[in-house]
């Protein structure tokens, strides 16, 4: 059973070879597919919009289409499909200009809590009002910005203890 979002990208990549579309067509797919666990790859060509499925693997298929429905939409492939592992440099350098306010929050909040720490949730919200104009940071980031922070650690375990 296939979503309506499944048959509009199934529709996409028919759409891609026709004339009044910019970009490539469909002869132009080139593939490097998985064939074995032990890294080997090989070129598959995406001839047809379906041709994908010809492919043996599941995992290989899915990864076709994946890309097939990038290329249509001349997004490219696998930029934003997972989330980054570790913050970018950008954000570290950012997030280490506002380290005495990332301790501010947290010691406010304890003197008005009964010296109780304050949650990362709660702290990315507090963090997020005072730069209202700015992308969000999440409370992944800064948990992970404070864990590698010596001086953010202390208050933070200062405050968990207590």
């Amino acid at each position: 059973m296939q979503s309506e979002d499944d048959e509009s990208d199934d529709e996409l990549i028919l759409d891609i070879g026709k004339p009044w579309r910019k970009g490539p067509t469909p002869a132009q797919f080139t593939f490097l597919v998985p064939t074995d666990k032990n890294g080997g790859t090989e070129e598959k060509h995406l001839d047809g919009p379906y041709d994908f499925f010809k492919t043996r693997d599941v995992k290989a298929a899915n990864k076709l289409r994946s890309q097939a429905i990038r290329r249509a939409k001349q997004r490219a492939w696998g930029k934003d499909d997972y989330p980054k592992a570790r913050p970018s440099v950008e954000d570290r350098k950012y997030l280490d200009k506002h380290n005495e306010l990332i301790k501010k929050l947290y010691e406010d909040y304890a003197k008005k809590h009964n010296n109780t720490r304050m949650s990362t949730g709660q702290l990315a919200a507090a963090f997020n009002r005072h730069f209202p104009n700015e992308e969000d940071r999440t409370d992944a980031s800064l948990a992970s910005h404070i864990d590698r922070r010596p001086e953010l650690k202390a208050v933070k375990l200062k405050y968990s203890l207590a």
